[in-house]
């Protein structure tokens, strides 16, 4: 028995078109709500319910009951997202945004404030973070450089990473912090490229079986590569040094354990495997080893789909990059990977995580 603004709600009724279903969820828990046949005009007068709760000062925030905090919106103005990709935590305290369509950086406080943009001078994708807290990103045209080196705070251009992308556009990107490594991957080809500090190219791998449809990337504590093929709807670890697959989990599908068209990927400390499963609206847990262990957000219900998240180093939040039809917002949750079960330990029954090779 939540309560807010007629208009507001009409216009978050009409404009997403749920006035066409008959039900919506309500904005302020994401309870499913059936719509009254008058519309919204049909529910009740928060004057003769005085003691109803009141709708807080966020207008429409979302569901999950780990919510801390959104900020961000969709437009056009200059710290409004229009077709944001990548997601990035610096240390404990920032977060970054690449916005694909302006090819700007966005840097938020945890609390929502903006500190910095600025706009590159090419086409860009994904973003990770370095150790020196700089940012890179992977370039998205091609004759440009595989990734570049920013300083976030001033948008100063540090240093490029692999002068030879002539053939084709990258798109994921990770940093391995020992020994230093910058790896960027083609979503077109499947190929990840690994670069050294000093921006030359180290290895290469292009199995196309093993990566599938490379879309985003980032690594775990032993500097292995965790891959999310958009194609076959499945998460891949591979070793950094041989390119060989080390672990698989997913596979097309909407059960437990199984994933449709996933994007971003990131570790927690415990390199606990974090997914935005945008396919099935909702963020999933992996172990290390593959096995899963749950759903972390489930956002079928609401507005938006997960496109990207990142882990907040040294605190137990989980950062949501949320993308729709002219909508986008960033949403800070509380995450305590030990609140899900980790079936490998199931000693009365079984789980079956199914993948496909």
């Amino acid at each position: 028995m939540h309560s807010c603004c007629e208009e507001c709600l009409r216009e978050f009724v009409v404009s997403r078109l749920y006035d066409t279903i008959g039900r919506f969820p309500c904005p302020h828990c994401g309870q499913a709500t059936r719509l009254p046949p008058e519309g919204v005009t049909g529910f009740p007068n928060r004057i003769n319910f005085p003691d109803l709760v009141v709708m807080n000062e966020e207008p429409f925030p979302l569901m999950s009951s780990g919510l801390i905090l959104t900020f961000g919106c969709y437009g056009t103005g200059a710290v409004d997202l229009t077709q944001p990709v990548g997601l990035a935590v610096k240390g404990n305290r920032d977060v970054v945004v690449t916005d694909h369509s302006t090819n700007r950086i966005l840097t938020y406080s945890l609390q929502g404030e903006v500190k910095s943009v600025f706009a590159c001078r090419h086409s860009i994708a994904d973003i990770a973070v370095t150790p020196r807290d700089t940012v890179v990103v992977s370039s998205a045209d091609v004759g440009e450089s595989l990734a570049i080196e920013y300083d976030s705070r001033t948008g100063a251009r540090l240093r490029s990473f692999g002068r030879f992308n002539c053939l084709e556009a990258t798109h994921g990107i990770a940093v391995i912090s020992s020994p230093f490594a910058v790896v960027v991957s083609s979503f077109q080809t499947g190929t990840v490229h690994v670069l050294s500090e000093n921006g030359r190219l180290v290895r290469k791998f292009s199995r196309r079986s093993v990566t599938g449809q490379a879309y985003h990337l980032c690594s775990n504590s032993g500097g292995d590569i965790v891959v999310s093929d958009y194609a076959n709807s499945r998460i891949v670890v591979i070793d950094k040094m041989t390119g060989s697959c080390k672990a698989k989990m997913g596979g097309v599908g909407t059960a437990a354990g199984l994933l449709y068209q996933p994007l971003g990927v990131c570790v927690d400390v415990d390199d606990n495997i974090i997914v935005a499963d945008s396919g099935n609206q909702r963020v999933v847990l992996y172990s290390a080893r593959g096995t899963y262990r749950g759903i972390v957000i489930d956002m079928s219900i609401g507005i938006g789909k997960p496109c990207n998240v990142a882990c907040v180093p040294g605190a137990a939040m989980l950062v949501v990059l949320v993308t729709g039809h002219y909508y986008a917002q960033i949403r800070v949750y509380s995450y305590n990977p030990n609140t899900w079960f980790d079936s490998s330990n199931c000693q009365n029954g079984r789980l079956l995580s199914l993948c496909v090779c």
